[in-house]
């Protein structure tokens, strides 16, 4: 059985998103179950799962394939900007680096 995870803070919010091999991804915050979906492999750039943090902004998850690794990116838009707070895959920039850790 194949299970892939990731996890990281958000400002005061623990993040965890569960991919399991029977294509089913979920979104977790703060240990609540705020979104799941099944994984299509046709997809592209689509936004998979997603959550309101009210006080934060709403958190958008991107799968992508990697050379036969599954990846995610997660952006938080808040008003209107939206920027990159985690990936697997990319660096993530330092403008927003210094916005999550405020």
């Amino acid at each position: 059985m194949f299970t892939k995870e990731w996890k990281f803070n958000l400002k005061h919010h623990q993040i965890h998103i569960i991919y399991h091999w029977h294509n089913v991804m979920k979104l977790y915050v703060d240990g609540d179950l705020r979104d799941f979906s099944e994984l299509n492999l046709s997809f592209r750039d689509d936004v998979l799962l997603r959550a309101n943090l009210s006080e934060i902004g709403i958190i958008d998850v991107t799968p992508s394939w990697s050379l036969l690794s599954l990846e995610v990116t997660v952006q938080l838009s808040q008003a209107s900007d939206r920027f990159i707070v985690y990936s697997s895959h990319e660096r993530v920039p330092l403008r927003a680096q210094r916005l999550i850790s405020k």
